[in-house]
């Protein structure tokens, strides 16, 4: 994200090897769209998927900080704020009053989600802080952001230290740099060359670090303490983008609809978790009914009905609890699923019995002349270990015997 006009389409190209997104040679090129790549970048360390979204600003708007149109300004940069575990922040040149107004929609972030709950609205600038990005902030284009008072060279983590607590510097934005203060604790700053017309070994070089550092430092995004998954993460961005988007906020502050509530959001795609992983184990468990049961035309003995019924049931609640682990924290919405699945479970489990015992009527010496032959063939197998007949040169036979 960044100021418009400042090289984010060509650098994201850099950074993710790619031509993917449209950067145009002439200055100034603008575009209308957010991209996100949906093939992930593997981190194999922590075997995480790496995830790169690019904002792409309105041709009406030129860039955050011009606030031509505010409102796009403000959902673009609350959807960046809550999907990101990392932004990069793209400028040129030191870090100045103007550069400020790139972050001008921090300011009213509570007032497009609330990340409280309603009892406790008060608390929820101090909240903001758990649900905040780490922030990279990016300084193109800059030789040099001068030197300290003993005359050495200032360093990026420098520069933004003293330009987030130096009022001067924030100018008519010192309540954004408040808001970046209290909401982003951890943060870093680093300066990158000029590209020019052809990348310079100390550009590939400054790419190299950057990559290194985004990959790194890169984390799995978080919510309520909880790792989101993909799957998870494809939800969430869908009931953020619909929450965002029935937004006006181009009212005056007393006209503004109510925030909406992050922790609502979240509750859809654990419950969406939840339902995904009771549809998977009802199909677990159908998929082996119909294994074992579509073509029976002879009744099963009671003993191995019951082993193998039950067997069915603990791979299918496995199957849902191994998809739904996560929702595990959330006991209501998981044991209101789980509840669900066995249910459902005892439903077809009372269809079997029944066809079992139906079949016990038509055919009752079936199951009488299978236990008759399984009871023959234990007194068989006992004699032989009474009489030890099994040894070091039967041992096969043993185990076949007993697998049987």
């Amino acid at each position: 994200m960044g100021e418009p006009f400042c090289g984010k389409s060509y650098l994201l190209n850099k950074v993710m090897e790619t031509d993917a997104v449209v950067a145009s040679e002439q200055f100034g090129q603008r575009t209308d769209k957010i991209y996100f790549w949906t093939k992930p970048i593997m981190k194999d360390t922590d075997r995480l998927h790496i995830f790169l979204v690019g904002s792409r600003l309105s041709p009406d708007c030129p860039g955050f900080g011009t606030m031509r149109d505010p409102e796009f300004d403000q959902k673009l940069f609350s959807m960046m704020y809550l999907l990101s575990s990392m932004l990069v922040m793209n400028t040129k040149g030191p870090i100045t009053e103007k550069t400020f107004a790139v972050f001008e929609p921090i300011k009213r972030l509570s007032q497009v989600f609330s990340v409280a709950e309603e009892a406790d609205f008060d608390q929820n600038d101090f909240n903001m802080v758990y649900f905040s990005p780490k922030l990279l902030w990016l300084i193109r284009d800059c030789e040099s952001l001068g030197r300290d008072p003993q005359g050495r060279p200032v360093v990026g983590d420098q520069h933004l230290d003293y330009a987030l607590s130096n009022k001067s510097v924030a100018g008519i934005h010192v309540d954004v740099q408040s808001k970046i203060n209290d909401y982003i604790k951890n943060r870093e700053c680093i300066t990158f060359p000029t590209p020019k017309n052809k990348p310079s070994e100390e550009f590939l070089a400054s790419l190299g670090k950057l990559k290194e550092r985004i990959y790194s430092r890169a984390v799995c995004k978080q919510m309520d303490g909880t790792n989101i998954t993909c799957g998870m993460f494809t939800t969430f961005i869908n009931e953020i983008v619909e929450n965002i988007n029935a937004l006006s906020l181009g009212r005056s502050d007393s006209q503004l609809p109510k925030p909406f509530s992050i922790f609502s959001v979240w509750d859809t795609v654990i419950e969406k978790e939840c339902a995904i992983a009771y549809v998977e184990g009802t199909e677990f468990h159908k998929n082996f009914l119909k294994r074992d049961f579509l073509n029976q035309d002879e009744p099963f003995p009671e003993a191995y009905l019951d082993k193998l019924t039950k067997e069915i049931r603990d791979e299918s609640i496995a199957k849902f609890t191994k998809l739904a682990y996560l929702s595990q924290n959330y006991e209501e919405l998981y044991t209101e699923y789980l509840t669900k699945l066995q249910e459902y479970i005892d439903g077809k489990e009372d269809l079997i019995y029944e066809l079992n015992d139906k079949l016990l009527k038509e055919y009752p010496g079936l199951t009488s002349n299978y236990e008759k032959q399984l009871a023959a063939y234990v007194e068989r197998v006992s004699a032989k270990l009474k009489n030890g007949y099994y040894g070091s040169k039967n041992l096969r036979e043993l185990i076949q015997d007993l697998s049987s």
